[in-house]
């Protein structure tokens, strides 16, 4: 089976009219809300809240969208729905987590792919956000989880990180293996400036501004 592919929207929706296309109309479609989710990546966990999550069987396309971000979950519907696209909705309890999570969050990538990776950094590089940290054989995991009607926390989906790539506006976690050396060569572009890093010592969040940390709860 193909791998999934996972897309997050966060502060854009422009992302994710792209993302629908791709979508069959007819397939088995499930958006869930009052989602929890949990991205570990060696000692450091970053908190961003994608609290609804599309997810097309037939395509294997995961989406998740950021609490508060560009696109609600009634704005979803109404894609879904001007899109013609068929869905089930499965709503999980509104047990809430005590959570915080940074206002202004850099974008996130989930992706095994070198098309992707390069395009993105490339993004980077035309904002004049030109250094990469790149933490090569990182172990990390991001976790869906939910509240059933017992109150009780069960896992939705997880997908293991591998390595990441950390820039100044956005960060990429790559979650297939891949060779270091490859990595260097993908990366080989003009006025990049890469730095590998042993350590999977990640900053404490990928907040760019950490002094706008607020406490939410997840719904």
């Amino acid at each position: 089976m193909e791998r999934t592919k996972i897309y997050t929207i966060q502060n854009d929706k422009r992302k994710i009219k792209p993302i629908l296309r791709k979508i069959d109309k007819n397939a088995t479609n499930i958006i869930y809300s009052n989602c929890l989710t949990s991205i570990e990546l060696g000692d450091r966990n970053i908190n961003i809240i994608y609290d609804t999550i599309l997810y097309s069987d037939k395509d294997n396309v995961l989406v998740l969208l950021m609490k508060d971000g560009a696109i609600t979950y009634n704005e979803l519907k109404e894609m879904l729905n001007n899109n013609k696209i068929k869905y089930h909705e499965v709503i999980f309890d509104t047990k809430t987590d005590n959570l915080y999570f940074p206002k202004n969050t850099k974008d996130l990538f989930i992706t095994d792919s070198n098309r992707t990776i390069k395009n993105a950094v490339n993004n980077s590089i035309s904002k004049k956000n030109k250094t990469c940290r790149y933490f090569p054989n990182l172990e990390g995991y991001l976790k869906i989880t939910y509240y059933n009607k017992h109150g009780k926390k069960e896992k939705l989906y997880e997908e293991e990180i591998y390595s990441v790539l950390d820039l100044s506006d956005k960060m990429i976690l790559i979650n297939k293996e891949k060779e270091i050396e490859d990595m260097i060569n993908l990366l080989d572009i003009d006025n990049l400036n890469l730095e590998i890093k042993k350590s999977y010592n990640l900053p404490y969040s990928i907040s760019q501004k950490d002094k706008n940390k607020v406490k939410v709860k997840t719904k």
